[in-house]
């Protein structure tokens, strides 16, 4: 290096004072690298070891399957801390609906959520479930109080899961009607039985009323000659123990009569006790099957072979009944006719025993 001297100072070779700057300022500079490469990694450490809540889950998430709709409102907290409700609409295979509300908490972090769900019905038990968050889903397994459950849950409005509970709620009337449209097939070909059966009993009956109805005056005329027979024995002695013969012989038919009569008014109670209530329960189920044959009763569209039995029948119920309720006319008017019979021949019996008791003495 070549110094010039000038007065008091000496004059250097400007290279060399560069190169001189030049080996000061490489330390600085790699000390200043190497301080940013370590804020880089501790920034980027804590970012991957602290919590991060960016994506929150708050929001209203529906999801379904072929006999269910369920629903989640849920709000997240800064924290990360979750509160909510759950509900979920279950169609049993009886077509009840079932309809359970619960309320929820929970956490999310990173996309991993954790959720315990309480319904609301008093000493119910929790159900515990977790899963994912991708962003737009919940997608949540678990179980607990018997009760396992997996949801996939799309973030939507409440009126989605509203729109599926109204199909599972056709559904469940549906699957009602039939059952109602299956058992009143059932209860329309019991009561076919049952009034042709009642119909029959009612033919036998009608044969019985007329040789009744002479059992009646047969014992009048018998009566009548007995009393002529006891009164042409005159004088005492055996005489007047046949004529007493007579008296007991005469109030003996009278008993006989008053049986009839009696057998006939228990028959009647009988008949009666049993086709008044078959009469009320045809005031219902007449136009109920004129209804279903015309095609204004409202049936389940989804059982249209039960709809076709159920038509059939009740054209067989509508003559079944057609010839009941005549039968019970023709039973009543025979009825009401042997007891005008009974009192004609109850009177004229009733002077006989009277005649027979002077005439004995």
């Amino acid at each position: 290096m070549k110094n010039t001297s000038v007065g008091m100072f000496t004059q250097t070779d400007p290279s060399r004072i560069l190169a001189r700057s030049l080996k000061v300022q490489r330390p600085v500079i790699g000390q200043l690298v190497r301080l940013s490469i370590f804020y880089l990694a501790v920034v980027s450490a804590a970012a991957i070891s602290s919590p991060t809540f960016a994506d929150s889950i708050s929001g209203t998430y529906v999801g379904s399957s072929p006999d269910a709709a369920f629903l989640v409102e849920v709000v997240q907290t800064n924290d990360g801390q979750l509160t909510g409700r759950y509900e979920q609409v279950l169609l049993q295979s009886s077509g009840e609906l079932t309809d359970t509300n619960a309320a929820l908490s929970g956490a999310a972090n990173n996309g991993t959520v954790v959720i315990t769900i309480k319904p609301t019905e008093f000493l119910s038990g929790s159900i515990t479930i977790s899963g994912i968050f991708d962003g737009r889903a919940l997608h949540l397994a678990g179980g607990g109080n018997g009760t396992t459950l997996s949801l996939n849950l799309l973030s939507a409005d409440e009126s989605a899961f509203r729109a599926q509970v109204a199909n599972l709620t056709d559904r469940a009337n549906q699957t009602h009607q039939a059952r109602l449209d299956a058992d009143a097939l059932v209860r329309t070909q019991g009561f076919i039985k049952l009034m042709d059966a009642f119909s029959a009993h009612a033919d036998a009956q009608l044969k019985q009323f007329a040789p009744t109805e002479q059992n009646l005056r047969t014992i009048t005329n018998q009566m009548r000659s007995a009393l002529a027979r006891q009164q042409a024995i005159q004088g005492d002695g055996q005489a007047g123990a046949a004529r007493s013969q007579i008296a007991v012989w005469i109030s003996q038919a009278d008993v006989s009569a008053s049986q009839i009569q009696n057998g006939i008014d228990a028959a009647y109670r009988d008949f009666d006790g049993k086709a008044a209530p078959i009469l009320t329960k045809l005031t219902t189920a007449v136009p109920g099957c004129n209804a279903v044959v015309s095609g204004t009763a409202v049936l389940s569209d989804s059982t249209p072979t039960n709809v076709g039995m159920l038509k059939s029948t009740c054209l067989r119920f509508l003559d079944s009944a057609k010839s009941f309720q005549a039968k019970v006319v023709s039973v009543r008017r025979s009825f009401a006719r042997i007891a005008g019979v009974w009192n004609e021949e109850h009177q004229k019996q009733a002077a006989m025993v009277r005649a027979s008791e002077i005439a004995a003495q």
